[in-house]
């Protein structure tokens, strides 16, 4: 069993956004995630989906096998790497996942003067017609908002958690480390996109590695992925 950590930051290269189902009335239509303080944020379940998404991409590359999507693993001593990682119906994964939120500088730099500057710092509206592609024309009445976070913005999380290795092991710079880390930091590199309205070009993204540990020593994430590949 392995203590993992692993600090992550997100930066946005266009804007983006993460949807509530909610909107204001007449004010924006479809309203992002926000914190208690009111300060946009991704949820963990958004950035954990994703990832999830291209660790399978990644293992189906490498030739992997994995458990089906309607029947995950059954025995918590065969876990395969999907299961372990990120858990299924039946348990729950090796690793914690937190939201990402606004780093400590710019999120003190939102709550200046009452919250009055936050409007101005961290969000905006977009607005954009519905188009009828039979058509090609845009449909009257039907303008609409979106409220989007500004690709200025820098936000920060952690992965961390207990990790077996099930058998699957690389060894980087002396250290046995568990396969399925490298996987899932293989997964991370493929994420280029988050949250909604990809199709209209937003959610463009950059996932970086801050630092990562296994039981308090640093693992070179380089060297790592490397050693998945050779």
């Amino acid at each position: 069993m392995a203590q993992i950590e692993l600090d992550l930051g997100l930066q946005p290269m266009s804007a983006w956004h993460i949807g509530t189902g909610y909107g204001l009335a007449g004010v924006v239509d479809a309203t992002t995630a926000r914190t208690g303080e009111g300060l946009i944020y991704i949820p963990a379940s958004t950035i954990k989906g994703r990832i999830r998404y291209y660790f399978r991409q990644v293992m189906e590359a490498l030739d992997m096998a994995t458990c089906e999507l309607d029947r995950p693993c059954r025995g918590l001593d065969t876990l395969c790497p999907i299961c372990n990682v990120f858990g299924s119906i039946r348990q729950a994964g090796a690793l914690f996942f937190s939201d990402l939120r606004l780093v400590d500088d710019q999120a003190d730099l939102a709550k200046l003067d009452g919250g009055r500057l936050q409007p101005l710092f961290e969000h905006a509206v977009r607005t954009n017609v519905m188009i009828s592609r039979p058509r090609g024309v845009a449909f009257e009445r039907h303008l609409f908002t979106t409220e989007v976070g500004t690709p200025e913005l820098y936000l920060g999380g952690r992965i961390s958690g207990e990790m077996m290795s099930h058998g699957r092991t690389l060894t980087v710079g002396g250290q046995i480390v568990p396969q399925d880390l490298a996987l899932l930091l293989a997964a991370m590199g493929m994420v280029t996109h988050i949250g909604g309205r990809k199709s209209r070009g937003m959610g463009r993204c950059r996932l970086e590695i801050g630092s990562l540990t296994m039981d308090g020593d640093p693992i070179d994430v380089g060297s790592l992925l490397e050693a998945l590949l050779a």
